[in-house]
């Protein structure tokens, strides 16, 4: 086990980008980076963001006053309606959310596996990891309404709360303690599952990978042999990890604008901003590396290994006998007659 004042988050940065470059620019192949960009476009499913700039205006309260009053007697009039079209759209969302979650899921084995053998395949790891993928499916989902039952579960606390001063129509008290309290709730459990997220990327999955456990087991090991008695060096990896996020997030706001909102495109995206991927994904990788050699992914030297060329194997099935005076053996004597008995062997 790795010695906590030997685990840095600055010695992982150089050999991450060595890496990078290695993997993606040695050797450029545009098949192979548009390749290995659809597998981390399937990784990374579900977890895109965007950024919605306000656009400024007139004075618009009297118009947005007035269809407020047209469009509140409409539902009115068609409640039902309302209610089959926003249930039908809940139930999209969700099973556009499963979709995307079984996706990732196995997406994620895909393109780490990749990175560890320098290739760029789509068919055969979809196969292969077929059973990893859907256990952390089962897992994420199994944490996602885990997460929704405490939400409504704090909701409903601070409605049983602030009751009183919801039926006197008043902002009093008790309303702002619930408030305040369900907000300080929610965001704790926003921060749990940020860095629940970040060790199931980081580390539980490469420990799926290397081990073959399931998802819930290599969080048990994660906890037992990496998070014990290294808590503080996991702490500046976060930190890290959350620098690596802005300075990527600006870099793809930049090529975002520069292209025209091209590079935002799904897919696209993976496959514009590959090398800020791979960064990230070597990265912690070469961290991971740092627990011991068991651990140890990637090569260490400049560039990833490529993969074994298949080569003909060496000709020792058939042995031969080698004519005389070849390969540097000497010829063969000729036979010598047998001395006729009535002959003096002496002479």
């Amino acid at each position: 086990m790795a010695d906590s004042q030997n685990l840095s988050v600055i010695a992982p940065v150089d050999p991450a980008l060595r890496f990078t470059r290695g993997l993606l620019f040695e050797r450029f192949d545009l098949a192979k980076w548009f390749a290995l960009g659809f597998t981390a476009f399937l990784a990374s499913l579900g977890q895109g963001g965007g950024f919605n700039p306000g656009l400024g205006g007139g004075d618009r309260s009297r118009a947005g006053d007035g269809a407020s009053e047209i469009l509140s007697g409409w539902i009115r009039h068609h409640l039902a309606l309302v209610l089959a079209a926003g249930a039908a759209i809940l139930l999209l969302a969700l099973a556009l959310g499963l979709l995307f979650t079984w996706l990732s899921s196995r997406g994620k084995f895909m393109f780490l596996d990749n990175l560890v053998k320098g290739r760029a395949e789509v068919a055969d790891p979809w196969r292969r990891f077929q059973a990893p993928g859907n256990a952390l499916f089962l897992f994420r989902v199994g944490v996602g309404f885990a997460a929704l039952a405490v939400s409504l579960s704090v909701a409903a606390c601070g409605l049983l709360l602030a009751y009183p001063d919801l039926r006197g129509h008043r902002l009093g008290p008790r309303s702002v303690v619930a408030l305040c309290l369900g907000l300080f709730l929610l965001l704790v459990l926003a921060v749990v599952l940020g860095l629940l997220r970040l060790v199931v990327e980081d580390f539980v999955v490469p420990l799926v990978y290397r081990r073959g456990l399931s998802p819930l087991a290599a969080l048990r090991l994660f906890r037992d042999e990496m998070l014990a008695g290294h808590e503080g060096a996991l702490l500046l990896y976060v930190l890290a990890r959350i620098v690596i996020a802005l300075a990527a997030g600006v870099l793809v706001l930049l090529g975002t604008c520069l292209t025209c909102c091209i590079a935002g495109l799904p897919y696209l995206s993976s496959v514009a901003f590959l090398p800020l991927i791979v960064f990230t994904r070597a990265y912690s990788l070469y961290f991971l590396a740092q627990f011991g050699p068991e651990w140890r992914f990637l090569p260490e030297e400049t560039s990833p290994a490529p993969a074994p060329v298949q080569t003909a194997p060496a000709q020792t099935a058939a042995p031969f006998e080698p004519l005389p005076g070849e390969a540097g053996e000497p010829a063969a004597a000729p036979p010598v007659e047998p001395p006729s008995p009535h002959e003096d062997p002496h002479g």
